[in-house]
């Protein structure tokens, strides 16, 4: 169960969240996700940011999380850093009744990360952002993976007794 600002909610069974981690973790093989690659999430706590955290694991990409707070400047140097190759971003977010454009920031970031491949787009507000070269949306990506592999291609090392 989720519930967000402002007053929003959706709730997800395990069997609804499963699904949903596997389409993802196909649709993002299909955008070019690999082994290894990082996968930045740049939203507030949606349960979109955890299902991209488990299809992340799933595929064996690393993920790293950017506080939905940063602006231009934190949002470049942290993509930069962490040498990301897709972003998940949400449109906007909420803050005390407030939005917040996280999209507008990361396109403004995206000139001096050139190392970012794609942008995966959440629709949080509801607005159906018109969305530029680069970007898909999270809607899209999942359905994109609604017929690819349910199993990943990442096989984790065994552990040693």
């Amino acid at each position: 169960m989720w519930e967000g600002e402002p007053g929003d909610t959706r709730t997800l069974t395990f069997a609804e969240l499963a699904d949903e981690v596997s389409r993802l973790a196909a649709g993002l093989l299909d955008v070019g996700v690999g082994e290894g690659d990082v996968v930045a999430i740049y939203m507030p706590n949606l349960g979109e940011a955890f299902t991209t955290i488990h299809a992340c694991n799933r595929i064996g990409a690393v993920y790293t999380v950017l506080f939905s707070g940063f602006g231009e400047e934190a949002v470049a140097s942290r993509l930069q850093a962490a040498r990301a190759a897709v972003v998940v971003v949400a449109d906007s977010s909420y803050r005390r009744g407030k939005r917040i454009p996280l999209l507008e920031t990361l396109r403004a970031a995206r000139s001096r990360t050139p190392g970012v491949r794609a942008t995966v787009v959440v629709d949080r507000t509801g607005d159906a952002v018109p969305l530029v070269e680069g970007e898909r949306s999270y809607a899209d990506v999942l359905a994109a993976g609604a017929d690819g592999p349910r199993r990943s291609r990442w096989t984790p090392t065994p552990r040693r007794s």
